[in-house]
């Protein structure tokens, strides 16, 4: 299990959600309402990537059915980064 840190959420619904989640086989997990980007590839307890976005930027997403593409993108509009996703 996950220990407390800057995911303080997730640690409280870890028990309850996370076998929910795991099951249903989900590609990709959003998050906001932090204060710092953050990503979280699929290990041993969650089996699902989490991206966390900060408030300072927005995220595009495009979902086919091959892969998902998200990007990052700064308050210009400028892409920060990439995440891709294949199916």
């Amino acid at each position: 299990m996950t220990k407390p840190s800057s995911l303080a959420a997730l640690w409280m619904l870890q028990p309850k959600c996370l076998p929910v989640l795991n099951q249903a086989e989900i590609s990709l997990m959003l998050c906001g309402h932090t204060h710092r980007y953050q990503l979280i590839e699929p290990n041993n307890a969650v089996k699902f990537p989490i991206l966390i976005n900060s408030f300072n930027t927005s995220l595009k997403m495009d979902a086919d059915q091959q892969k998902i593409t998200v990007q990052r993108k700064d308050t210009k509009g400028e892409e920060v980064s990439k995440y891709l996703i294949m199916k």
